[in-house]
């Protein structure tokens, strides 16, 4: 994939063969230093823009593992440490990750979560957050689009005597995106996490961990692992390029699968994650000028969130260790039901027209890699 450090220390790229500018090697190569050490002094002095890649494959190795991953984390760390704060970290299976500081006081965090009844979906839901979430400074805003049952009423009426907890109502037909955005000025916290009303809280860190990666540099969006029940894999981050619909990586594997290089294993940056679970500085929503109501009415809208958010120089970020359940499209119709293959041809034809280049080509896929699914095994055309 293109560069991103968080991959780097996941999956070292640069093990074989490498292309280094001579004046770039010069400047760096001050004393006598393992191609380890070099590597990363030559990463942390070079821009990452000017950080490329080849995508063709240029040549084989049998080496499964890096000859150099003990070099590159004893140089990396104190670098780490010094510029952020941040800690570099060998996880039980042996895959560094950095670990990015959380401040002392932790920001306030708004959680908006749309629903229409569904009470039996959202009451576990928000059971989840306020009592098996380890994350005092939190509100949940909730957007009630319309909703019917008399259960739902008296749910809604008792769950807002919680003094983090509002229900505001969205009167108008079904559309993610305007519900969102109207949910969001009801947020004030420093972050905003968008949550589906059929995602389950499993364990009580996922908060801190994606708040974590959304404070780091650069960061714009921060997306979550997600499970069906079964414990198979829903989510584990959207990848682009085949031209068609952008689909999820390593999707309906197993939860205890280590993915294509340890990629499960470790955050790192893509183009896009889903909205089902997904953090963000409240600022960067509000520059972007929150989702797409007017093309994207349900389909790819956080898809398109991401490209714009990427565009505007933020990275996208997807960690497994903010794990949840989430009972896909478990409240709505799936999208190629009869009556809503209409309108999702208009918004998948809405993408392939405004984000061309990125639908043929993803910059955090790779070209040789099946694109029909993207679970990372090597395409024959």
């Amino acid at each position: 994939p293109n560069w991103n450090l968080r991959y780097f220390f996941g999956q070292n790229c640069f093990r074989g063969l490498s292309l280094v500018s001579k004046k770039k090697l010069l400047e760096t190569l001050r004393e006598e230093k393992t191609w380890g050490e070099l590597l990363v002094h030559l990463i942390f002095s070079t821009d990452e823009k000017e950080i490329g890649r080849i995508p063709k494959i240029l040549f084989h190795t049998r080496e499964h593992q890096d000859p150099y991953h003990e070099e590159i984390r004893r140089t990396a760390a104190p670098i780490l440490e010094e510029k952020w704060s941040a800690k570099l970290e060998v996880s039980p299976k042996g895959v560094a990750y950095i670990l990015w500081p959380l401040p002392q006081k932790l920001p306030k965090v708004s959680i908006l979560i749309p629903t229409k009844d569904r009470v039996d979906l959202v009451g576990t839901l928000v059971d989840g957050i306020l009592n098996h979430t380890d994350y005092q400074n939190l509100e949940i805003v909730i957007v009630d689009n319309r909703s019917s049952e008399k259960k739902s009423r008296d749910y809604f009426e008792k769950v807002q005597r919680s003094p983090n907890v509002k229900v505001v109502k969205y009167d108008f037909p079904f559309n993610y995106s305007a519900i969102n955005n109207f949910g969001f000025r009801f947020c004030d916290g420093e972050i905003l996490v968008l949550l589906n009303n059929d995602i389950e809280v499993i364990e009580p860190g996922w908060l801190k961990e994606m708040v974590r990666e959304a404070l780091a540099p650069g960061v714009g969006i921060v997306g979550a692992k997600l499970y069906y029940k079964n414990g198979f894999i829903q989510h584990a981050g959207v990848a682009l390029g085949s031209g068609q619909n952008p689909g999820h990586i390593h999707g309906f594997e197993h939860k205890s699968a280590d993915g294509f290089g340890m990629r499960l294993r470790f955050p790192h940056e893509l183009s896009g994650v889903t909205a089902a679970c997904m953090a963000m500085k409240n600022e960067i929503f509000r520059k972007v000028g929150g989702f797409n109501e007017k093309d994207l009415a349900v389909a790819y809208n956080d898809i398109d969130l991401c490209l714009r958010v990427g565009e505007l120089g933020y990275k996208i970020v997807w960690t497994p260790f903010a794990e949840l359940y989430h009972l896909e499209s478990a409240s709505r119709p799936m999208d190629r039901q009869s009556g809503q293959i209409v309108r999702y041809r208009q918004e998948m034809e809405f993408m392939r027209k405004r984000w061309t280049k990125l639908m043929m080509d993803d910059p955090f896929y790779n070209p040789n890699l099946a694109k029909g699914r993207f679970n990372f095994t090597v395409s024959l055309e």
